[in-house]
């Protein structure tokens, strides 16, 4: 005998609900898995591109504030230079992506030697003897480990959709760094000028040192830091050696041996006065430190000219100060 089953579900309506509420569900899943595994990242990545070329900004414009005191002369002018600490974001959906800025002083320190003449003859100078501008002592980091003249400005950018990266000031050069590779971004105050006088070729070497001092300090998002610089001196030496080529020495102390080494050694073999020499691997620095002894020497100089402008540093948070 024919029995008839039993319905599990008696109203096909509530079925149909049920099942238009499911899909609808799987649509939204569908649409919000595409936008945070492939909108976001590509939003995101935008926004941050944007703020690491914001923060190369910011350190151009510090550099440019560095320049426009040590032209003025004057120690009358405080500039301020403001970085803005965090990306943009995709509202709801990711949070920002915020930098660390930090000022060491006791980084990418400059320490010279050139040759000063001592006496001379009517053909002009004839004996010479070594100046130093600072003279390394890894054993003495209050004094700037033996009167270097430097400090760095590092902004650490931790990005999550690209490359993260350290936008550095120093030694009046801008360079970036990543994990595999480091460049100078903006080149230093450093130049091998060439004139002919009666048929015979000079070198001039130009050397501009920006020497900042100040606490050590670090900021972090979200929101702005300013960084203040004022012009506390200047001091030019100025040299000339006629037809006798002297050479002159340059150490770089720095984390970033490798942006400077190839910098020097590309700028040099370009503008060769007549010899030079850069340290390659570099020698070790300060124990227990980070930093690297970078050594360039240049021979076949007819001149020098370096400027040493020393600064008060000082960086705080927010925009209205």
């Amino acid at each position: 005998m024919y029995r008839k089953g039993k319905r599990f579900i008696k109203n096909r309506k509530a079925v149909a609900s049920v099942v238009g509420t499911m899909m609808a569900m799987m649509v939204f899943l569908s649409i919000f898995t595409l936008i945070t595994t492939q909108y976001i990242p590509v939003w995101m990545q935008s926004n941050e591109i944007t703020f690491i070329d914001n923060s190369i900004g910011g350190m151009i414009s510090l550099d440019h504030a560095l320049t426009m005191e040590a032209i003025s002369n004057t120690t009358q002018i405080t500039e301020r230079t403001p970085f803005r600490m965090e990306s943009a974001d995709v509202p709801v959906l990711s949070p920002p992506t915020a930098g660390v800025l930090t000022f060491n002083p006791l980084n990418g320190l400059f320490y010279v030697s050139f040759q000063v003449p001592t006496s001379s003859t009517s053909s002009g100078p004839s004996g010479f003897t070594t100046f130093n501008l600072g003279t390394y002592n890894p054993g003495s980091p209050s004094t700037n480990y033996g009167g270097g003249y430097g400090g760095s400005v590092d902004y650490y950018v931790p990005a999550r959709y690209v490359q993260p990266e350290r936008i550095v000031y120093e030694g009046s050069a801008i360079i970036v760094s990543e994990s595999s590779a480091m460049v100078v971004k903006v080149s230093p105050e450093f130049k091998i000028m060439t004139y002919t006088v009666s048929g015979t070729t000079y070198y001039e070497l130009y050397l501009g040192i920006y020497g900042l001092y100040g606490q050590p300090a670090t900021g972090s998002g979200p929101g702005i830091q300013s960084i203040y610089t004022t012009l506390l001196g200047e001091q030019q030496y100025k040299e000339n050696y006629g037809t006798n080529l002297e050479s002159t020495t340059i150490n770089i102390l720095t984390p970033y041996p490798t942006a400077w080494i190839n910098y020097l050694n590309g700028y040099l073999s370009i503008h060769d006065p007549g010899s030079y020499s850069v340290s390659n691997p570099p020698s070790a620095g300060p124990p227990g430190s980070n930093e690297f002894l970078v050594t360039v020497t240049i021979t076949g100089l007819s001149a020098v000219n370096i400027v040493v402008a020393t600064y008060g540093f000082s960086m705080y948070s927010g925009s209205s100060l």
